[in-house]
């Protein structure tokens, strides 16, 4: 005979395994249903009635530079003692000295290494 604390103990790794046979299952039915064979006869012999124009969500995004690649480019350009370094969506924030010895910010194209913007900060 089953005790109220077996029962319960039962029913929780009972409902452990089904959750975790829907995580590690799901994504292969889930791949299968989405394969041709899955689709019908009918979808695969019709032809689209416009061709989609390329969009961003089919175009690969352009690869970002690495915070190296970033910094080379700088140093090359004259710039030193980096201190601040931040990668946002789609730029580099970086704090460094000129070649003049000024302290500026500088905001990177994070795709072609470009200062976007430079801003010299204020002597504190």
């Amino acid at each position: 005979m089953l005790t109220r604390t077996h029962a319960l103990a039962l029913s929780l790794t009972l409902g452990a395994s089904l959750a975790a046979g829907s995580l590690i299952l799901g994504p292969v039915f889930a791949q299968q249903a989405a394969t041709p064979a899955a689709q019908s006869a009918a979808q695969l012999a019709a032809p689209p009635a416009v061709e989609p124009a390329a969009s961003a969500a089919t175009t690969p995004a352009p690869a970002t530079l690495t915070l190296r690649q970033v910094l080379d480019k700088l140093e090359a350009a004259g710039y030193r003692h980096f201190q601040k370094i931040e990668q946002e969506r789609t730029y580099f924030e970086v704090e460094a000295t000129d070649a003049q010895g000024q302290r500026v910010e500088l905001d990177i194209d994070a795709v072609t290494g470009e200062i976007l913007k430079t801003e010299v900060e204020s002597p504190k």
